[in-house]
């Protein structure tokens, strides 16, 4: 297999990158409209990094008959452009989108692996209830971005029954580790409350010596690590004509009291304030069709999670945690 990655060299893609390498793959192309070089360093001779725009049907046809490519991961997008710079995130994230299905289609790729969202089902607030969505639920869509993923799911649909493409589409829950600050557009030390990057927001912080706000103690995070996302999309890799091809993607869920207490076993003297504002995030979603028809088990609990990122921040340079 030939297997290309947009969106290779960042967040979640450097991740996949790496649990595909350790599992034996050999033969990735990661493309990337600006390729980060730093965040695969670790992997540089196992990949080939091609620099290109994945919404270019001439340019994404190009890699796709160089590379000879068999699968593809498609994970690049514009996530938070879509306020700002709405016809920008509609030309890639639906056009885009909707280019390199056709693309794939016509070149004979096997299987296209790609990452939609739980805002599918809206943006929500933190809460000290859960209730957990299927894959079945009506979406609730109040962003552009919700919009667009919902999109590409019922184009990919529609080319499941005009031509039997085959994709799977992974509903990726809020997921955290080393990168994802960065791929949000701001400092790795976070800027909540008001964003739904909680998760570096509260570790980072604290690895820094920074003091930090939480939401309140009894409302409930999702949390999903980067080394469990990729595991998800391997296993989406390997599934074997799975019942279905839309599949919820979070770890587990837990109360903000147990990750400020976890975090303080970690850094005793952390300050960490218990605040009164609700953290903006995806709804929490239910995850038995994964479990079942990908054979995915999380391998993280959010201690394990945390431990290792707080690991990777540690043995970091200091201008790099």
């Amino acid at each position: 297999m030939s297997i290309l990655i947009t969106g290779g060299t960042g967040f979640i893609g450097s991740y996949l990158a790496r649990k595909l390498i350790d599992e034996g793959e050999d033969r990735l192309t990661l493309f990337d409209l600006t390729p980060n070089l730093d965040n695969v360093q670790d992997i540089a001779a196992h990949v080939d990094v091609v620099q290109g725009d994945f919404s270019d049907p001439l340019e994404l046809m190009t890699v796709l008959k160089n590379h000879d490519i068999t699968v593809i991961f498609h994970l690049a997008y514009l996530i938070f452009q879509d306020q700002k710079h709405p016809s920008q995130a509609v030309r890639t994230n639906i056009v885009g989108t909707t280019n390199l299905f056709e693309m794939a289609r016509v070149s004979g790729v096997r299987r296209v692996i790609w990452a939609s969202s739980a805002a599918v089902n809206g943006i929500v607030s933190s809460s000290e209830k859960a209730s957990f969505l299927t894959e079945d639920d009506k979406p609730a869509i109040n962003s552009l971005y919700g919009a667009s993923k919902l999109f590409n799911e019922h184009y990919a649909e529609d080319l499941v029954r005009k031509y039997g493409f085959d994709h799977i589409a992974l509903r990726i829950s809020s997921t955290y580790g080393l990168g994802r600050a960065q791929r949000a557009g701001f400092a790795s030390w976070g800027i909540y409350p008001g964003t739904g990057d909680v998760h570096s927001y509260l570790i980072e912080r604290t690895v820094r010596g920074e003091a930090s706000t939480a939401p309140p103690e009894n409302h409930l995070l999702p949390w999903s690590y980067v080394k469990d996302c990729a595991l998800a999309f391997y296993c989406a890799y390997k599934a074997d004509r799975p019942e279905h091809r839309i599949f919820n993607f979070m770890c587990e869920v837990r109360p903000v009291k147990d990750t400020v207490d976890y975090l303080k076993t970690l850094f005793p003297n952390a300050a960490i304030e218990i605040g009164t504002e609700a953290a903006t995030m995806v709804p929490y979603l239910d995850t038995q069709r994964i479990r079942d028809e990908l054979g995915f088990k999380p391998e993280y609990s959010m201690e394990q999670g945390i431990k290792d990122y707080v690991d990777i921040l540690l043995s970091k340079r200091p201008e790099r945690v």
